[in-house]
């Protein structure tokens, strides 16, 4: 998987914290940013029962936000890629963020 070391399970969901050694992705698919982790948890087991078993929950320090990444990729057009491919099977929007969180 693309997530690094320093991802950590809380409450059972996955929470990452990109760390600056992980440069080599770049850019995120994300599928919601909420206010309020219970309902990133709630898109997160969407996501994953849509089978993007890799996703998990990201927290956007610079707005204290949670945000739910359905991958991380090393280039933008891999990232859209994904996207589309997400959309279509999900119904889910989506969209395409680079770092730094």
């Amino acid at each position: 998987s693309a997530q690094t070391d320093q991802n950590r399970l809380q409450g059972g969901q996955p929470i990452g914290r990109f760390a600056s050694n992980a440069d080599q992705f770049l850019f995120f698919v994300i599928a919601g940013t909420f206010s309020s982790r219970t309902n990133a948890e709630r898109r997160l087991a969407q996501v994953q029962d849509a089978g993007f078993a890799d996703a998990m929950i990201i927290e956007l320090s610079d707005s204290g936000y949670f945000a739910v990444s359905v991958g991380n990729l090393d280039s933008r057009s891999a990232a859209a890629a994904l996207k589309q491919r997400f959309e279509r099977l999900t119904q889910i929007d989506a969209y395409v963020r680079d770092r730094p969180f």
